[in-house]
């Protein structure tokens, strides 16, 4: 979860310039529409996962069960 919280804030900070180098073409005209893209991408992940977490915690309860860590 931190990893990808990392990843999407960094995402979050480019800006179009930046997401799209390079060197031949220069920055490509879709570029902003590229970075809207993964932008979206990667909140939808993020709602996913923290979707199935929530699910799975709601199901079965905390993972720190002392029913599930002993055997």
């Amino acid at each position: 979860i931190t990893t990808y919280l990392y990843v999407t804030i960094q995402i979050f900070k480019l800006s179009a310039e930046e997401a799209i180098d390079d060197p031949v073409k220069g920055a490509a005209s879709g570029s902003s529409l590229q970075l809207i893209s993964v932008e979206v991408i990667f909140s939808a992940l993020g709602c996913l996962m923290l979707g199935m977490l929530l699910y799975t915690i709601l199901t079965y309860g905390s993972p720190f069960n002392k029913e599930i860590l002993t055997p």
